[in-house]
C-alpha cells in the first residue's frame, strides 16, 4: 500500500539517453486496485500518452531528469540507452519511485504506436551520439492502453479462462491488442486462448483526442 487514496497517478516517462541529449516522453498511468483507500503498486489499470503540462512538467524535467544527466555526465558513465523513470506526483509534486533500463508495459504501448519516425533509427541516433540533431516525429493522435486484468489481480487469480472476442479486433480501425498473460491451447480441433496470467490483455488505441 503506498497511499490512502482510492486512486493514484504516476507520472511516468522514459527517454532516449546518449551523453547530454535526451528526448523526453511523459504520460499518466492510472493504478486503481481497490475501491477504498488503498493502491497497489503493481496494479495498472491504464496508461495514455497525455502529456504532463505546466507546473508539474518543469518541476519534473528540473528537480528529477536533469539532474540524472548531469550527475551521469559528471561521473563520466557513458549511458547509452533508454531510462525508464517511475514518478510519483503528490499534490503536484514529483517523487521518483523507481529507475529501469527498459522500456515499460504498458506504458511504451500508449506512446510508441503515435510515433511516425522509425524507433530503430532513434536508437541508432543514441547509440551514434546523434541525439542532439535527430528529431522525432509523431501522429497528431492520442493514446490509450487499457489493461484486462484476472478477477484477483494482483492478489490471487484464476487460470484458464477463455477469451473471447479476439477474432473481431482486425475489424477495428487504430486498435492494436497486445498479449501479456494468455496461452494457445487446443480442444476438440480447435485453437483459442485462455488467461495465463494476472495482466491478461493491453488494449490500445489510438483517436483524435483521449476520449475517442
Amino acid at each position: 500500500v503506498f497511499l490512502v487514496f482510492p486512486c493514484y497517478y504516476l507520472l511516468s516517462s522514459f527517454f532516449f539517453f546518449s551523453f547530454s541529449f535526451v528526448f523526453f516522453f511523459f504520460f499518466f498511468k492510472q493504478k486503481t486496485a481497490y475501491e477504498i483507500y488503498q493502491c497497489d503498486w503493481s496494479s495498472d489499470v491504464c496508461s495514455s500518452d497525455l502529456a504532463a503540462e505546466g507546473e508539474v512538467f518543469e518541476k519534473t524535467i528540473k528537480k528529477v531528469l536533469y539532474p540524472v544527466i548531469e550527475g551521469m555526465n559528471k561521473k563520466g558513465i557513458p549511458f547509452k540507452g533508454v531510462l525508464y523513470a517511475g514518478i510519483m506526483v503528490v499534490e503536484k509534486e514529483p517523487f521518483v519511485l523507481e529507475f529501469n533500463v527498459r522500456f515499460g508495459d504498458p506504458e511504451t504501448q500508449a506512446v510508441l504506436p503515435r510515433m511516425k519516425s522509425d524507433l530503430v533509427e532513434v536508437m541508432i541516433a543514441a547509440l551514434e551520439n546523434r541525439l542532439d540533431c535527430f528529431k522525432i516525429e509523431w501522429h497528431e493522435t492520442s493514446c490509450v492502453t487499457v489493461v484486462l486484468a484476472s478477477g484477483g489481480y494482483p492478489g490471487s487469480y484464476e487460470k484458464g479462462k477463455r477469451i473471447f472476442g479476439l477474432n473481431r479486433v482486425k475489424d477495428l480501425e487504430d486498435v492494436i491488442v497486445f498479449h501479456a498473460g494468455t496461452e494457445k491451447v487446443s480442444q476438440d480441433a480447435e485453437e483459442f486462448y485462455v488467461t495465463a496470467g494476472g495482466r491478461v490483455l493491453n488494449v490500445t488505441a489510438l483517436g483524435k483526442i483521449g476520449r475517442a
